[in-house]
């Protein structure tokens, strides 16, 4: 697991961002950070504990996308940080089911044939349409074929395993238009667990949601 700050301006406020599926710092390509500093998580080829101190932060928050969301439950849920608030975006903590996330043959199908083509498709569900994948290119993954195939891999074993949940979610946005995780499996987990609130947008989020007060307000 990687960790990379986005921003880091000595503000008072932290955002721990757990960015999706083969992912890096492009996602959050024209995104408005001010306010914030963002400490970015990706590159789930491994699960470490967090290696860095945020004790100067008088407010931290988690916003977590996608796998991040898995990611974050299995760090976060042994950390001592004191989290103000914690999101999740179109995810689950159970992210390889046929009811809760995506259908494990499906996972481990798209791992297995991650190549460049198959990127491709995935990274054109993830917006839905054919206007949005080139409306945000920008946003984007620049990382090498194999290694995002190396973390498919990676998460494809671990997340198939029966993990104990630990970590209190204040709230999840579930995508109505999704295909990667369906909007039903979405509801499916969170509902009874969290305030859910749907919206009208893919699975790719950061083209509605443009600065981090849009998804904290609510």
């Amino acid at each position: 697991m990687t960790h990379t700050w986005i921003t880091k301006t000595s503000e008072c406020k932290l955002i721990l961002f757990f960015n999706g599926l083969g992912m890096d710092e492009n996602t959050l390509c024209g995104f408005n950070n001010a306010g914030y500093d963002v400490c970015m998580f990706y590159n789930y080829n491994e699960l470490t504990s967090l290696k860095e101190s945020f004790d100067e932060y008088d407010e931290i928050y988690v916003v977590a996308w996608s796998m991040g969301v898995w990611v974050a439950e299995q760090v976060l849920k042994i950390s001592e940080l004191r989290i103000t608030k914690s999101v999740a975006i179109n995810g689950t903590l159970l992210p390889i089911s046929s009811e809760f996330g995506i259908a494990k043959n499906i996972f481990k199908g798209t791992a297995k044939n991650w190549d460049e083509r198959n990127r491709k498709k995935f990274f054109m569900r993830m917006f839905a349409s054919k206007n949005l994948f080139e409306k945000y290119n920008n946003s984007l993954p620049k990382r090498d074929t194999a290694e995002q195939k190396e973390e498919l891999l990676f998460l494809a074993e671990e997340a198939s395993k029966c993990n104990r949940l630990g970590f209190n979610w204040d709230m999840a946005f579930c995508g109505e238009q999704d295909l990667i995780f369906s909007y039903k499996n979405q509801i499916n987990h969170w509902q009874n667990r969290t305030e859910v609130i749907s919206l009208n947008m893919p699975h790719f989020p950061f083209g509605m949601m443009k600065c981090w007060d849009e998804i904290l307000k609510w």
